[in-house]
């Protein structure tokens, strides 16, 4: 419901297109001619609508630094292709998915990156932490962007 306000609040009245692009992935994954037709129709439709590349990306941040479905340390986070790509082996559940690809989420005019949990405080050390690629921390991917806004909330840390 949150989720659905700021969309209003962004969007909505300003009478801006909404373009939202979910991907499910059911039954422990996907074959491989589903996939490469689902990840075709998706980078037909991104580059119809957005002429590939979009104005503004917001990205929650797993507890392990991943954003979307680019792992640390995973073929995802290193392919170099643009629009959505497909992700197999990952690892976590399910292990065959789709994404947007690194490339794509560094051309993003703005980025906000969501840190909103006690668990994700390692994420967030990791994401400053200057010693660390986007290898190791995939949400530094979106310091190529040409605007990033950095949200954390870690005050569940202590709630009763």
């Amino acid at each position: 419901k949150t989720l659905k306000n700021g969309m209003t609040i962004l969007f909505e009245k300003r009478n801006l297109p909404i373009v939202s692009v979910a991907f499910a992935v059911r039954n422990g994954g996907i074959n491989e001619p589903e996939s490469e037709k689902g990840i075709s129709h998706y980078n037909k439709v991104f580059n119809e609508i957005t002429s590939g590349k979009l104005d503004l990306i917001v990205l929650g941040v797993g507890e392990d630094g991943h954003v979307g479905s680019l792992f640390p340390n995973h073929e995802s986070v290193k392919n170099d292709s643009r629009g959505f790509i497909e992700v197999n082996n990952a690892p976590k559940t399910p292990n065959e998915r789709i994404s947007l690809s690194r490339k794509s989420i560094e051309e993003a005019e703005t980025i906000i990156l969501l840190f909103t949990t006690s668990e994700k405080e390692e994420a967030y050390n990791k994401f400053i932490d200057e010693k660390l690629s986007y290898i190791d921390c995939p949400a530094k991917i979106a310091m190529e962007s040409k605007n990033v806004v950095v949200l954390t909330f870690f005050g569940d840390k202590n709630a009763e």
